[in-house]
């Protein structure tokens, strides 16, 4: 009887805790609830994570796969980010692509709302991975951006091609409004994992790139403009695009918050957790009542 009670007590403390993790959240995807050769176009079909509205949509097809070989993770200071076994992996060869989602509980970011909202992820290329280039007029780039309703690809962070750089390098990006309102950040390198987290709010956009501190401190860049209208009373999407020739890139551990401490939690269960929890208090009970008897 103590070991199946001891047993029960630990699995309602861990769930307890998991359920207190989760419930600061949004919205959340570590990828690891689909199967690994799920292309991106599977991903239409399948409502992975926790706090969507439903699955990924894309405006192309066959352009990656849910990975379990290019798994990531992030430790610098108080921060420690467990990607789990598997990454959405980028393996577009044209022009352009986005894959959009949207969460359950909109945001109200417009003006005098004093809101903010985070969106933090994993990011990483690896040696011998192809990046987008530029076609001569453009450079190419990873974006990441949010908006009400999906599509919006104007608020949020970028990874960039600059063709100004000598010798050209890829550089994190703050934007705010349009292409032409970007600061420009430090530049990325190959093989290094990023955790990125940005901030949106009325009239400024803050990008954390590899912070230390689970306390929020002075963003990396930033980039400022109007303040936003009613428009943006309900944010509730998020794109992931790439433009611009073939590109590799892993991306992992999605996180929708309204605050920064929210989006660089140490760890967030996924449904498969829960599952495995509960699996274990029907045990522990059945087990309790059989003793009884």
């Amino acid at each position: 009887m103590k070991i199946v009670t001891t047993a029960l007590i630990s699995s309602s403390t861990l769930l307890l805790g998991l359920n207190s993790a989760q419930a600061v959240l949004l919205a959340y995807d570590g990828f690891e609830d689909y199967d690994t050769s799920s292309t991106f176009e599977t991903l239409t079909s399948s409502n992975g994570g926790t706090g969507w509205t439903d699955s990924f949509a894309t405006t192309q097809t066959n352009t990656g796969f849910v990975s379990g070989a290019r798994n990531i993770d992030y430790n610098s200071g108080a921060i420690q980010i467990d990607g789990g076994t598997r990454s959405l992996f980028s393996t577009y060869t044209n022009s352009s692509m986005s894959i959009d989602r949207s969460w359950s509980t909109g945001v109200d970011l417009s003006a005098g709302s004093g809101n903010a909202l985070y969106v933090s992820f994993l990011w990483q290329t690896r040696t011998g991975d192809t990046s987008a280039e530029s076609d001569g007029t453009n450079p190419g780039f990873f974006q990441v951006t949010v908006g009400e309703g999906a599509g919006d690809t104007t608020y949020g962070v970028i990874n960039r091609q600059n063709t100004g750089l000598d010798p050209v390098d890829w550089q994190w990006q703050a934007r705010y409004a349009n292409s032409s309102n970007t600061t420009d950040g430090p530049t990325s390198v190959v093989d290094d994992v990023y955790f990125v987290v940005m901030k949106i709010e009325s009239g400024l956009t803050s990008v954390f790139i590899n912070p230390t501190s689970t306390t929020e401190g002075t963003p990396t860049i930033t980039e400022s403009g109007n303040q936003l209208d009613s428009s943006w009373d309900a944010v509730d999407s998020i794109t992931i695009r790439q433009a611009l020739g073939s590109t590799n890139w892993n991306f992992d551990e999605l996180r929708i918050a309204t605050t920064y401490e929210e989006a660089v939690a140490v760890s967030v269960p996924e449904p498969a957790t829960y599952a495995s929890i509960l699996a274990g208090l029907c045990l522990s009970l059945a087990a309790i009542r059989r003793r009884r008897k």
